[in-house]
């Protein structure tokens, strides 16, 4: 069966080869929290009484075809929003729109600053140039001056997964451009983590805005991983 499988495999890629067909795949994440949203929580101290009661993805790709998006993510930070993968002729470049919406408000039992509330992000299509690489970071790049959509090539990309030791707000500093990141921690499988896509070469500076506990790190331009966590949990010897 394996031999089998390899040689169909084998076969399918030397088709599309042939045919000057290949698949482009993107993995999409959030980087930071829109500006609207970050308005309304100003006067939100801790993260542990924000409450995200959904999150809508919602996106249309072309390359050749529409390709559209219609999910609804269990996490903002603590995963990617989905991974597409899309069979084409080779590109170079293609036409992107997308709506993020989110709802969200505070813990009554906790904190009642934030009644419930909705946001939606829209981004107009646009073209993106994606020559030299099948395979992109799409990042929603959020800070409290900007937002826009960014198409990373995925060797270009390097992951940092931040924890903490409780469900927090966490800044991320981009040293070489000065731009500022706010995020928080979400509870994945009882490990409170988000994950931000950083891109190589640069130097960033993480910190847990509750325990004030900070770590600064080089997205390493050369290396054979593309991941490593920041352990802001105040608990490791990291």
């Amino acid at each position: 069966m394996i031999l089998i499988l390899s040689s169909c495999a084998y076969l399918l890629s030397s088709f599309l080869s042939g045919t000057g067909k290949q698949t482009y795949t993107f993995y999409f994440y959030v980087r930071g929290l829109p500006e609207k949203v970050l308005r309304m929580l100003q006067d939100i101290d801790s993260a542990s009484s924000l409450v995200i009661s959904s999150i809508e993805h919602e996106a249309t790709i072309t390359l050749e075809n529409p390709f559209k998006i219609s999910e609804l993510p269990l996490y903002i930070f603590g995963g990617t929003l989905g991974k597409y993968d899309i069979p084409t002729t080779s590109k170079e470049n293609l036409d992107f729109s997308s709506k993020l919406t989110i709802s969200f408000s505070t813990d009554t039992m906790l904190d009642t600053t934030l009644p419930a509330t909705t946001v939606a992000i829209i981004f107009p299509n646009k073209s993106y140039d994606i020559r030299g690489a099948n395979e992109f970071y799409v990042i929603y790049d959020f800070t409290g001056e900007s937002s826009e959509v960014k198409f990373l090539k995925k060797v270009n990309g390097y992951i940092f997964e931040i924890r903490t030791k409780s469900r927090e707000f966490v800044e991320v500093y981009d040293v070489n451009s000065g731009r500022n990141y706010k995020m928080f921690t979400e509870d994945i499988s009882e490990t409170f983590k988000a994950f931000f896509v950083a891109e190589r070469g640069k130097t960033y500076t993480f910190r847990a805005l509750e325990q004030g506990i900070e770590q600064t790190r080089n997205a390493p331009l050369v290396s054979d991983k593309d991941t490593e966590v920041i352990d802001l949990t105040g608990t490791s010897s990291m």
